[in-house]
This record gives C-alpha cells, structure tokens and sequence, in this order.
C-alpha cells in the first residue's frame, strides 16, 4: 500500500474540513479537521509505522484540540452571563440575504452577524427585513415585516 498517498488524502481532508469551519463557523468541524491533518502529517513524516503513528496522533490531537474547542465554547457561548440560544433569536429582526423561496425551500437571513437558513410563507426578496418567528433544528421559520 502506497502510504504517502493515503497520508496526503487525508491531510488533504483534514484541511477541507478546517476551511469549511473557517467559512461556515459553528459546524464544528475543525477538531476532526485538526486531527486528520496533523495524524497523516505525522504518518507520512514516520511512513514505516504509518497506522501506530497516525491513529496516535489522531488520538492525541483530537483529545487536546477538543479541549481548546471545549475552553473556547465556554468563554463564546456566554454574553454577560446571558447564555446564547438558538431560541434567543427568536422574536428578533433579520435581513435576508438570499431570497426565500418556500417553494424551492431556499433562502437565508443575517441575524447578530449569523447567517441562517430560512424558510417562510411567502416568497421574500433580498434585503428585506423579516422577524424571527420559531427555530426549527437548524432553520429559521420567518415572517416578512
């Protein structure tokens, strides 16, 4: 097996998953893409003990890097002791910033600097203001103002 290759597939991997972080914060991400890289980082450096030396330092990596990840979400997800919900949002303005289009099921809003997708009613154009009406997993339902 061509172990060089194999390592710069999954580096390759775990720097897609880092970039995708780095565009779409908050899908959380970036600890898997961490540890891939610098595991077949570490394999091919090491290549005659590819796996003991890749799943060690996925290992390793991915313990400490979910930690900082842990230490981080503690320090961001509180604003002045108000903890920080998706169910907060509700209730709250936000401007569209791809049209919704309830028939294809598109569309997308800007709420505190946070890009959601949306869905409502009615078709909404780009710019418009809308209101936050419910959170539904990972969706904003919103009303045109």
């Amino acid at each position: 097996m061509n172990y060089t290759i194999l390592g710069i597939i999954i580096a390759a991997l775990g720097i897609t998953l880092l970039i995708m972080e780095f565009i779409a914060p908050g899908i959380y991400i970036g600890v898997l893409g961490a540890a891939l890289f610098v595991a077949a980082s570490l394999g091919l450096i090491w290549q005659g003990v590819f796996w003991k030396v890749f799943f060690i330092g996925a290992a390793a990596t991915l313990v400490v890097s979910s930690y900082l990840f842990y230490i981080l979400y503690q320090k961001t997800a509180f604003i002045k002791g108000i903890k920080v919900t998706p169910d907060s949002h509700i209730g709250k303005k936000a401007i569209v910033t791809e049209k919704i289009d309830p028939i294809s099921g598109t569309g997308k809003i800007r709420v505190a600097e946070e890009i959601w997708i949306a869905r409502a009613d009615s078709p909404i154009e780009v710019n418009e203001e809308v209101v936050i009406e419910d959170i539904q997993g990972i969706t904003a339902i919103v009303k045109k103002i």
